[in-house]
């Protein structure tokens, strides 16, 4: 339902494009052109960049502005112009996101600071404070950000990140992390909002969509008309649903093997294998001296948001006897038969033996061996494992 300026294309290789951007080019307002950016571009200057919108991009709620009921918006018209994405409304999302700790991090490059580094607030027209940002929009359709250092990930972090209507959230700056209303959703994706009543939700397709597609037929796309989706609180309803009633037609998670013969008998349903990159691992707090340090955390210390924790003690790896005794006495092979029924592969890093690519064949394997002794963690481990199953 949310869309951006740019979108990371890895169909053919990795590159950004332009979106609901015309274009967008690095370098000083003299060097701006109608060109989209190239990689081999010259020009050296990455700290100003020129975004040029694309005009006429609707919200979804567009035809509460269509003055004239025409079907169509006037970009010259100041209140036709509401229901269409400008300059303005991607500049206060800036700034609205660099108020929340899920984006302000990208937007650190940014922010507008004073003598003593401090980040600037002001009020938004009256609506509450907000972060100033390096970011001006020269007229409707164009923004020139200004970054206080090269970041790598402008164009797909910053230009990626999702646009709200100033409209609708300036309204809504004091309680953005918890207002929830039918309203928060209206934006300008290839879905929009249809309802939810907490079972079940619908979302529609948006046919007023900026970068719609046609097949050869000159039929839109997608071809369906909405997304109904169901909440089933377990998986043996949402297997039900799908192999009896066929009132599902994907299920989101994963589904455990023990349910794989009933959903093959299916006549509607084709079972596909292929390998899965995913993996299932044993999370071990380090922080406990047990598994790992000793001394890592100084408990009654005041900790300061973004310096370096405080320790105490001597900071020693006391556990890693432990981790150890307990990744030979791991019995991965069981784990595959018994809780994957077979569909897995044991494993010796986070990357999958599957994934040949990335996967490393030399990293240090822990071979399944009750008799591997270390530092004494043995006869504990498995005395541990076999009286615990």
């Amino acid at each position: 339902m949310f869309d951006a300026l740019t979108w990371e294309n890895i169909s053919n290789g990795y590159h950004i494009e332009p979106w609901a951007a015309e274009w967008f080019h690095h370098g000083a307002e003299d060097t701006w052109g109608p060109e989209p950016y190239s990689d081999n571009d010259n020009n050296t200057d990455f700290l100003n960049w020129t975004v040029r919108l694309r005009i006429g991009i609707k919200w979804h709620d567009w035809k509460e502005f269509d003055v004239n009921g025409d079907g169509i918006l006037d970009p010259n018209d100041p209140d036709e112009r509401k229901g269409m994405v400008t300059a303005n409304d991607v500049l206060f999302s800036l700034r609205l996101m660099a108020d929340t700790p899920k984006y302000s991090a990208a937007l650190y490059c940014l922010l507008k600071r004073d003598e003593n580094g401090s980040v600037v607030f002001s009020n938004y027209n009256g609506y509450g404070e907000l972060p100033e940002v390096n970011v001006r929009a020269v007229d409707n359709w164009t923004l020139v950000y200004n970054l206080s250092y090269p970041y790598g990930y402008f164009t797909s972090k910053i230009l990626g990140l999702p646009i709200f209507p100033e409209r609708i959230w300036k309204n809504h700056i004091q309680d953005k992390l918890t207002w929830s209303d039918p309203q928060a959703l209206i934006n300008f994706g290839q879905f929009e909002f249809d309802y939810w009543n907490g079972t079940g939700g619908r979302i529609s397709t948006f046919r007023d969509y900026f970068h719609a597609e046609y097949d050869s037929k000159g039929r839109q796309k997608p071809y369906l008309d909405a997304i109904e989706l169901i909440v089933y609180s377990n998986t043996d309803l949402a297997v039900d649903a799908l192999v009896q009633n066929y009132k599902v037609d994907y299920i989101t998670w994963r589904i455990d093997p023990q349910y794989i013969d009933k959903i093959i008998k299916s006549p509607y349903i084709a079972l596909v294998r292929n390998a899965d990159c995913s993996f299932d691992y044993i999370g071990i707090n380090m922080r406990l001296p047990e598994f790992g340090y000793a001394g890592y955390l100084e408990s009654d210390a005041p900790q300061i948001p973004g310096e370096p924790p405080k320790y105490e003690g001597n900071y020693t790896d006391i556990g890693k006897p432990f981790r150890k005794a307990m990744a030979y006495l791991t019995d991965k092979s069981r784990i595959v038969l018994d809780i994957l029924d077979g569909f897995g592969c044991i494993g010796t890093s986070v990357i999958s033996p599957v994934n040949s690519f990335w996967y490393n064949p030399n990293v240090k394997i822990y071979e399944y061996s009750v008799y591997q002794r270390l530092s004494g963690y043995s006869t504990i481990m498995h005395r541990i494992v076999t009286e615990t199953g």
